[in-house]
């Protein structure tokens, strides 16, 4: 939270062509504080596939969600950063 005062859970998870992706679910527990929750998983995407990233929260006091801040004199830290990396795998037929 950007006060520091949310306690709770917040729920952060990959969506393929607006379906979830299973088991890429994670949950980060905020007790009054800041934390940072890593999503990741292997998929394959084709040409015109949507990836989105998706997030709830179920908050118990305060607000908790995704916060992007600006420390002084500093570059600006992003709420969200995703990583995308391109495999060469190429499946050989040698016999």
């Amino acid at each position: 939270s950007e006060d520091n005062n949310g306690i709770g859970d917040l729920h952060l998870w990959m969506k393929l062509n607006g379906n979830d992706i299973p088991n890429s679910n994670t949950i980060q527990s905020i007790n009054k504080d800041t934390g940072v929750l890593i999503c990741q998983s292997a998929v394959e995407i084709k040409v015109g596939d949507k990836l989105q990233m998706a997030y709830s929260t179920d908050v118990a006091q305060g607000k908790i969600g995704l916060v992007a801040t600006h420390p002084h004199n500093e570059p600006l830290v992003p709420s969200i950063i995703m990583s995308i990396w391109k495999s060469s795998y190429a499946e050989d037929n040698y016999d």
